[in-house]
């Protein structure tokens, strides 16, 4: 889990660092160098070293480039000037100047070149793999180094010392020359011997080659004893004065017996006493270590001073750093401060650690510090080999972002991946495997003020030189009034850019940003200068426009860059000397805070409040539902937050969300600046309107403090006439016919009907007519015998009788789109209306009068029923008659009926039917004697009389005449 979670952090990291990369080496212009003759797998750019002075070269080692390897010399000045190059080897005979016969099998190379250490006028390279054929040791692999000022010399190591006697056989063995430091403040040269417990060697730059010297045969038999429990001693090699400004110690870096890595530090007092490398006989107390095992710990060191104190800093790199399973090989680089915090028995000892961001790559293969853009601290270059499957990459991590990101952290231990450092450029080219193997800077071959650096890419036999662009230091400063008036409207700043360099070769085109937070705008936020050796320094006027005349605070910044065109020009492949960048970023950006205040009365709010009615001012109720107030608020005082706005309405009400407490309303204001003004829209509803309501009236107050609502500041009022009109109320009378009978009267033993009057009062409109007069009339009759009123939103009615009316005078509201039904029942008694009745027939009739006493008009209607009366049972009084007369019809009906049934033979009906059974039993008889037998013959043969025959004669006779 921690693995995949290292590795996901690392993808988004890398897309950071190359997003925010910053341009040190400019890419397109790089050249190459090759060797004069390729071949196979040469290493060429394995190592590099560089011979200063002014005529310059590069020394380029190619190990296996033919069996011993070969070391190439390159003119400074003929690299520089061309985009590619070659470089032809020096002549370094390894046979003939070891005066011994090589030996190893076919394949076994010895590495001449692996190792290159330079000063201005030689440089030692070593082959650290060199066989000899001696005696029966000639499979062992001694090692052999050589001093080239022009010939090629070899030193004295421990194989030629055991030659002459001066050195033990045992410690000839294990190829010297894995790693070589010149220390040139000692004139000192250092050469390790880093396989199995590992040595080291040094001698006098002045006599390189003779008066050898090994460090084991220098120390204390118990500091010997200590330092033999390590081993590969000298696998990494650095000097510097890493506890104070004035002695210079020597940094070896080896294994302790857990296998971590750890540094010692050794001195070389060059003060005519002492003639030798010694090792502080607190040895434990001269060590710094790793915590790890298999990190590859000290695999290379070197020497900055990163925090610009005048101590030099050691840099000791972990190639093999990991983080569990799945972030193998990301490669780390420590940092440890100089001073004497750097020792591991200090309280204080801690590292900055930088962590690489892909597996695999090995960050931290090779490790130089060095000033590319001139601004005085040096950056760090870092090499990861193995980067993306072998084609490595290179990395500049910016020296100003890392003192003050890193270096000035507080803490102990302080670890930070490389994505954290945005000022870092990333380099990678396609057509070079292994690049960033190997790193040498070069001295400042174009005179820009910024050293040139050279990167090894041995796995394309190549070395790229990369030109640097340096940078300029430009500082900015904003002049102006800090504080203003809420009134005023404007403000003038001045932008001050001044270059630091003394000398301008040519003009440098700025481009100055100008931004401010706030209500505010820059009236030319941005523009150009320039400044040149006459004119270091340039102050411009910048205008600001703020908005809203309110108090607050205002953030102007400031920022310069260079001009496009340059950054343009800097995608060019060729490389123009007078390029520039700036540094340091938080030069670059300034900042100014303005604070906007007011005094005395000015600080006050001064608020204002008008109504505007959008509709008619005598309004007709009921042509619309709505209408629309517009409540206006201005400021023309200080700002206000938390104003608001109390509407009283009389007469409607309003359609809305907002607090309401019986008619009144509260409407909160959001912020009003000075000079502001806020429209508030509010929707009256006019469709539940009152009959007594005679207007809208409308008071606003505005109040400045919402909360207490103690003081107002402003109030306004309207009134709207409400026009009434009654062309909605609609009444509705229902006269009827009815026929009454006697029936009426009797059943259920009534002795009166009723007869009802049915008035509708509908009110079509929006109006509600509260306590209107409503007064019913009656015809008043003798057959009249009650009256009695209903009606739905009965309030209360008052009875009234005259000499010909009945009259009820009634309360009675309408409400909006609503009816009311008013029914008069008026009970008729059978034997008063017998009295009175005219042609059979009675009429009822009432009025019905509607007073809208709010606008004074009349609404009427009349009901007229008509009753028609008759007698529905006439005979009830002749019943015997009745009867009499039903049983006389009843005979002379059954008379005629049966008179007619005897006529078509009704009564004949039974002897027929005997008639028709003898008939056929008489013919089943007569069948059979045709069937071969007759009915005679049965008589005979029964013995049957004449008597019988004679009958049966008869029966045939009878039948025959009945079919007939």
């Amino acid at each position: 889990m921690f693995g995949l979670r290292t590795s996901l952090y690392l993808i988004c990291s890398l897309l950071h660092t190359v997003i925010c990369s910053r341009m040190f080496c400019h890419e397109p212009s790089m050249g190459v160098i090759r060797p004069v003759v390729t071949t196979n797998h040469s290493d060429f750019g394995f190592s590099i070293a560089l011979q200063k002075g002014r005529d310059g070269k590069l020394v380029i080692g190619a190990p296996n480039h033919d069996r011993t390897g070969k070391v190439f010399l390159c003119e400074l000045s003929e690299i520089m000037s061309n985009k590619t190059s070659t470089c032809n080897p020096v002549d370094i005979d390894v046979e003939g100047l070891s005066n011994y016969k090589l030996a190893g099998e076919p394949g076994e190379n010895f590495y001449l070149g692996m190792t290159i250490a330079a000063t201005s006028d030689l440089f030692v390279t070593c082959a650290p793999l060199t066989k000899f054929e001696f005696g029966s040791e000639s499979k062992s692999v001694y090692g052999s180094c050589f001093v080239y000022d022009g010939s090629a010399h070899q030193i004295r190591g421990s194989f030629e010392k055991y030659l002459d006697g001066s050195e033990q056989k045992g410690e000839i063995y294990g190829g010297l020359g894995s790693n070589i430091l010149i220390d040139e403040a000692n004139r000192l040269l250092i050469i390790s011997k880093s396989t199995y417990i590992g040595d080291i060697q040094y001698s006098s730059l002045d006599n390189a080659t003779d008066n050898v010297e090994f460090i084991k045969n220098k120390m204390s038999e118990d500091i010997n004893l200590k330092f033999k429990k390590n081993s590969n001693i000298g696998y990494g090699l650095a000097s510097g004065n890493f506890f104070d400004n004035s002695t210079v110690f020597e940094a070896v870096s080896m294994k302790n017996n857990d296998l971590k890595g750890q540094v010692m530090f050794m001195q070389y007092p060059n003060l005519g006493k002492q003639n030798k490398l010694i090792v502080n006989e607190k040895t434990e107390e001269h060590l710094v270590e790793d915590t790890s095992v298999g990190t590859m710990y000290g695999y290379v060191m070197s020497t900055a001073d990163l925090n610009v104190d005048g101590i030099a800093d050691l840099l000791v790199s972990a190639p093999g750093y990991f983080r569990g399973r799945h972030a193998y090989d990301l490669g780390a680089v420590y940092i440890y401060i100089g001073g004497h915090s750097i020792l591991k028995s200090n309280k204080n000892h801690n590292a900055r650690t930088i962590v690489g961001v892909k597996e695999g790559a090995r960050f931290g293969s090779s490790l130089i510090a060095q000033d590319l853009d001139g601004d005085g601290i040096p950056e760090l270059i870092i090499g990861a080999p193995y980067e993306d499957q072998g084609l490595g990459a290179l990395y500049i991590l910016s020296g100003y972002e890392v003192k003050t990101k890193l270096l000035t952290e507080k803490g102990s231990n302080i670890e930070m991946m490389l994505s954290a450092f945005t000022e870092t450029q990333r380099i990678q080219l396609s057509e070079f495997k292994q690049f960033g193997f190997s790193l040498q800077p070069l001295v400042d071959v174009d005179d820009n003020g910024s050293t040139e650096l050279a990167v090894g890419s041995p796995g394309s036999a190549a070395v790229v030189i990369f030109r640097s662009i340096p940078v300029e230091s430009v500082e900015l400063t904003i002049i102006g009034q800090n504080s203003f008036k809420e009134q005023d409207t404007s403000v003038v700043l001045v932008v001050c850019a001044q270059i630091e360099k003394r000398k301008l070769a040519t003009s440098r085109k700025l481009v100055v940003n100008t931004a401010i937070t706030g209500e505010a705008v820059v009236k030319n936020p941005e523009y150009l200068i320039i400044l040149t050796d006459e004119r270091k320094k340039s102050c411009d006027v910048v205008s600001l426009e703020l908005k809203y005349k309110e108090s607050g605070n205002y953030n102007f910044t400031a920022s310069i860059d260079i001009a496009p065109e340059l950054k343009q020009a800097m995608k060019l492949n060729v490389f123009d000397p007078e390029w520039f960048a700036l540094d340091k970023p938080s030069r670059q950006k300034q900042s100014k805070t303005i604070q906007r205040s007011c005094t005395g009365d000015d600080c006050l709010p001064k608020l204002s409040i008008n109504l505007h009615w959008l509709g008619e001012k005598n309004f007709d109720v009921g042509l619309q539902e709505t209408e629309n107030l517009l409540v206006n608020v201005r400021n023309d005082g200080h700002a206000v937050d938390g104003a608001c706005v109390l509407l009283e309405v009389n007469g409607a009400q309003l359609i809305s969300a907002y607090e309401k407490h019986l008619n009144t309303y509260t409407i909160p204001l959001k912020p009003l600046r000075r000079e502001a003004e806020r429209n508030v829209s509010v929707t009256v509803d006019m469709s539940h309107i009152n009959s007594t309501d005679k207007q809208l009236g409308v008071i606003a107050t505005v109040y400045e403090d919402c909360n207490t609502k103690t003081l107002h500041a402003d109030k306004d009022e309207i009134e709207v006439s409400y026009v009434i009109n009654a062309d909605s109320i609609v009444i509705t009378s229902l006269s009827q016919e009815r026929v009454l009978s006697d029936n009426d009267f009797t059943s259920n033993n009534n002795t009166t009907v009723d007869d009802v009057h049915e008035y509708i009062i509908s009110n079509e409109g929006t109006v509600t007519w509260l306590n209107e007069n409503v007064n019913l009339i009656i015809d008043k009759k003798p057959f009249m015998t009650h009256y009695e009123v209903s009606m739905t939103a009965l309030d209360k009615c008052n009875e009234t009788e005259q000499d010909s009316q009945i009259q009820f005078s009634c309360k009675i509201n309408l409400r909006r789109l609503d009816t009311v039904k008013i029914n008069i029942t008026i009970s008729i008694g059978k034997d008063s209306m017998i009295k009175n009745i005219i042609e059979n027939k009675i009429i009822t009739t009432s009025y019905i009068d509607l007073y809208l006493g709010s606008i004074k008009q009349m609404k009427n209607a009349s009901v007229s029923n008509k009753l028609t009366y008759y007698t529905e049972n006439p005979l009830k009084d002749k019943k015997p008659m009745i009867v009499l007369i039903s049983l006389v019809v009843a005979v002379v009906i059954l008379v005629i009926t049966s008179f007619v049934l005897f006529k078509i033979g009704f009564f004949n009906r039974v002897e027929k039917e005997k008639t028709e059974d003898l008939k056929k039993t008489i013919r089943r008889k007569s069948l059979k004697g045709y069937e071969g037998s007759s009915a005679v013959d049965d008589v005979i043969q029964n013995g049957s009389d004449s008597q019988t025959e004679l009958h049966i004669n008869d029966q045939l006779e009878v039948v025959t005449s009945l079919e007939d």
